[in-house]
């Protein structure tokens, strides 16, 4: 078993990497988080480890967090009744702006999706647990 990871992206050619990381997590909406007052947007989720894909699946429980968020919409986001909602983030991409500022998607299969306006690009993923066996390691379709 691998260490866990703790990864740092500062520019538009990182964040692939963490794209490619948190690929197939899966998200409940509660647990997507943005506070404003600290320009922080917080994604809780049990990531696929694509790392280890070799070995026997596992998940971990991980943080992805993205600092300097000036600006954050949300579309095709579940309601807040469906208790029972969980997302797949398909991927993390970036637009670059001006003077280092950018704007950061969270893609979800289906409709949902985040847009970050961003100051800069700081966007940290952390695993925060042990790995647990998954009970499947995703499977995409050509």
């Amino acid at each position: 078993m691998g260490k866990p990871l703790r990864l740092l992206a500062q520019d538009q050619d990182d964040v692939p990497v963490i794209s490619a990381l948190v690929q197939d997590a899966v998200v409940r909406p509660a647990e997507v988080c943005l506070d404003a007052r600290a320009r922080r947007f917080v994604v809780l989720m049990n990531r696929f480890r694509w790392e280890e894909a070799d070995e026997e699946p596992r998940r971990v429980r991980t943080a992805l967090r993205i600092e300097g968020v000036m600006k954050a919409a949300r579309k095709g986001w579940p309601a807040a009744a469906d208790k029972d909602a969980v997302l797949e983030l398909l991927a993390l991409t970036v637009t670059p702006g001006e003077e280092g500022a950018a704007t950061l998607e969270l893609d979800f299969a289906g409709p949902a999706a985040v847009r970050l306006d961003v100051e800069c690009i700081e966007v940290l993923l952390e695993d925060l647990t042990e790995p647990w066996p998954a009970r499947a390691k995703p499977v995409h379709k050509a």
